[in-house]
């Protein structure tokens, strides 16, 4: 279409086209999020958490034992993490090759938590697909064992129930 800034491409699997080009794009770092990384004052880690180096720890937060926080994860300011969460895990999503072989689909977006969020024992929050956040809302409370799913929206003051799941995408 001419002129329109729009491009029209023919595909005999669409699908699988699209997630061949979003991994590379992902592979080259040019669809990750924007953010940045460390820790603030006065956060207490337990020493078997995972924290990655590419995430980001508000103030005064708690990280219980065995918690992972994986790569493009924002936890704001007085957030409690109890043991065994994980923020950050890879969704599911796979695409069939030709040949019947099936390729994990790596995610690029991140999670957001809120300021004043309780995320309790054994939590499972998976990160977005594409570039944006899977988002808990301030003051949040996620019950123990729930799962939140890839680029689910939490709004603020929420009480999710333990052993809940909530579907993303």
């Amino acid at each position: 279409l001419t002129g329109s800034g729009i491009a029209v491409i023919a595909a005999d699997d669409p699908r699988r086209q699209f997630f061949d080009l979003y991994l590379k794009l992902k592979a080259s770092g040019t669809i990750l999020p924007q953010m940045d990384f460390g820790i603030g004052q006065d956060c207490r880690l337990h020493p078997s958490a995972v924290i990655s180096s590419k995430s980001r720890l508000g103030n005064r937060v708690v990280v219980g034992a065995n918690t992972v926080i994986e790569d493009y994860c924002r936890i704001g300011d007085d957030v409690e993490i109890g043991p065994n969460v994980v923020i950050g895990a890879e969704g599911l999503l796979t695409i069939r090759q030709p040949d019947g072989r099936l390729v994990q689909v790596s995610h690029a977006g991140g999670v957001e938590i809120g300021d004043g969020c309780q995320i309790l024992a054994g939590a499972i929050i998976a990160k977005s697909l594409f570039r944006r956040f899977t988002h808990i809302g301030r003051h949040s409370q996620i019950g123990i064992m729930t799962n939140i799913g890839h680029g689910a929206q939490i709004g603020e003051a929420c009480v999710v129930s333990g052993n809940s799941v909530i579907a993303g995408r």
